[in-house]
């Protein structure tokens, strides 16, 4: 083989080696190449190979002839005075009788190749000559005029039995049809019964309506299934999903963009957001670029708070993985495991970012879910804590910040009360408990032992639940456990999870775990199935919150404010949570439902 540097080089000899050992040639080349592009491989990947086997003889030999020694025995009684005319003479006849046997057996071969196709030719067989007599010519032809006069007779009869006996037999209906019209019956029937002049078992009686709603929707998948009309299921479906939102109080919301990342060299891959502590602003977290932003949806621009590799006074920050907001700092995790903090110098979008040094953090590796920050004291404090997730170690880290702020130079103390799993934990919220979304569910870890969130309890519209997300009305919480925390909202307020099956938001009471609303995208938007973190943004006066949100690579708010739906045909109430009070409000972001942000150049 005779391959370029640059492949030799990135794959190495002993990778050469075993493709050509185990593979043929052909193979093993085109091995390498795709070994080569695999591993980012850059210039030449040229190569040659060449297979040298040894192949054995296909040449036939001709039959050997005995010879005699010419001169010794020449003048012998039974031997030809000439010499070597004995020699010659054999040969001679040996290569005549070997012609004649080539030629006898090459005619044989041939001959039977031609008799066996032959034989393989379709033949017409003789048919024998029959001679019927004119005597049983007549007798078939009696028998004939005989079936066909039969046959007259009997479907003369049949037809004036229809006529003059007609009868009354409707058709007969298929299974199918009868089961589908019995399915809308019955929902006509449960809907009847459910809601009417004078009463509304929805407010009257629940546990009868529910039970009502849920057969009613099981008929309508049993009437789809045996084919009935969309035009007449559409309207029956629409009214038992609208009485069974009214029921578990869901609520349809629009949402809209207030900034798209356009796809340049990167595709954007936005995996955590935080509320900017003094602008109020997103801060997010693109795993595409490798960078932090600050959106303003005002003016739909992103500015760059850190990118990696990008240096700055402090020195060079690797890759972000984690996201935090605490006291007026946004922090920022790298993939160094160094802690930064952006601290805004005004509204415009300007700040400084320094490196915080935490005692022991070269230490954790890749040993950390999250990061999170909390503020005890209320927010007229200064100072926070900082809040480590380690699956490894099977506990939440807790350091204390120094009197002067410059950093965490103390050894942790464990807040766990023991060993947890942690590595399917997907957020956290501290409000002097400790929240977790984990495995699909959210619990209260540090905080009142009898707390537990409830159950929905509409399983009939869907089935299972996967929290990924959780927030407060007063706080800033996502997905990966990127957290702002302050204490001023211990047990108290509306905490709001984020359920991936069903693409919705649900909101229960954080002092007992009861469920209160839920809110869904109206006019079947699919858009909050990629939602990756959100937080809320609380309303003024006694307005609902807004929820601020990322997918992919966009950034978008919705009002928490029932809109028109064309899925149920009708506005639903608008449950609103009671937000808890803030003693630091901040700026909030305005929805503009009516304006499409248009993307902006590349952050």
């Amino acid at each position: 083989v005779l391959a370029s540097p640059d492949l030799v080089a990135k794959l190495g000899v002993d990778e050469l080696k075993d493709a050509l050992v185990t593979l043929h040639p052909q193979s093993a080349m085109e091995h390498l190449h795709h070994r080569f592009v695999a591993a980012d491989g850059t210039g030449s990947d040229g190569a040659l190979a060449v297979e040298a086997t040894e192949v054995s003889s296909t040449a036939r030999q001709r039959a050997l002839v005995p010879v005699r020694p010419p001169e010794p025995l020449a003048g012998t009684p039974d031997r030809s005075p000439i010499p070597l005319a004995d020699s010659v003479g054999d040969g001679v006849a040996a290569v005549s009788a070997g012609a004649g046997r080539a030629r006898s057996a090459a005619g044989g071969v041939v001959g039977r190749g031609f008799r066996r196709l032959q034989d393989l030719l379709p033949a017409r067989s003789r048919t024998p000559r029959r001679v019927n007599p004119a005597t049983s010519r007549a007798r078939t032809q009696r028998r004939a005029a005989m079936a066909a006069f039969v046959l007259v007779i009997v479907v003369t009869a049949l037809g004036l039995l229809v006529v003059y006996f007609p009868g009354d037999h409707g058709p007969v209906s298929r299974p199918s049809q009868v089961l589908a019209a019995d399915a809308v019956q019955t929902i006509r029937d449960d809907l009847a019964k459910i809601s009417g002049p004078g009463f509304d078992l929805i407010h009257d009686d629940r546990p009868k309506a529910l039970a009502l709603l849920s057969d009613a929707f099981a008929k309508v998948q049993t009437a789809r299934a045996s084919g009935v009309q969309e035009t007449v299921l559409a309207p029956l479906r629409a009214q038992v999903q609208r009485g069974l939102e009214t029921y578990f109080s869901v609520v349809p919301v629009a949402t809209t963009n207030t900034f798209v990342f356009p796809v340049a060299k990167t595709t954007p891959d936005l995996i955590a957001l935080v509320r900017g502590p003094v602008d109020g602003l997103p801060y997010v977290l693109d795993r595409g670029s490798k960078a932090v932003y600050r959106i303003d949806p005002r003016t739909k621009t992103a500015t760059v708070v850190l990118r990696a590799g990008l240096a700055v006074a402090a020195g060079t920050p690797a890759e972000p993985r984690f996201l935090a907001v605490g006291g007026r700092d946004v922090l920022i995790l790298d993939a160094r495991n160094t802690l930064w903090r952006w601290r805004p110098a005004d509204l415009k979008g300007r700040g400084t970012l320094v490196k915080v040094r935490v005692t022991g953090s070269a230490s954790w590796g890749s040993d950390v879910r999250g990061i999170a920050t909390y503020q005890p004291g209320g927010s007229s404090s200064g100072l926070y804590r900082l809040y480590v997730i380690r699956p490894g170690l099977q506990q939440v880290e807790m350091y204390t910040a120094a009197p002067d702020g410059s950093g965490y130079p103390g050894s942790p103390s464990k807040r766990l009360p023991g060993p947890q799993k942690l590595d399917d934990v997907d957020a956290m919220l501290i409000d002097g408990d400790i929240y977790f979304a984990q495995a699909g569910k959210v619990s209260l870890v540090i905080g009142r032992s009898n707390w537990k969130m409830a159950t929905i309890g509409d399983d009939v519209l869907h089935p299972a639940t996967d929290f990924t997300a959780i927030a407060t009305s007063s706080h800033s919480v996502g997905a990966g456990a990127a957290l702002r925390i302050l204490d001023d909202d211990l047990g108290s307020g509306t905490l709001y999870a984020y359920d991936r099956t069903a693409g919705r938001i649900v909101a229960f009471a954080k002092d007992s775990g009861g469920y209160q609303v839920q809110y869904r995208l109206a006019n079947g938007d699919a858009t909050w199935g990629g939602l990756r973190s959100f937080y809320l943004v609380p309303g003024a006066g006694t307005a609902p919150p807004s929820v601020v949100w990322i997918g992919q690579g966009n950034v978008g708010i919705a009002a928490l404010v029932a809109v028109p739906d064309t899925i149920t045909g009708t506005v639903a109430p608008s449950p609103s949570p009671s937000a808890s009070p803030s003693g630091n409000p901040k700026p909030t972001v305005k929805p503009k439902p009516k304006v499409t942000p248009r993307p902006t150049k590349k952050p």
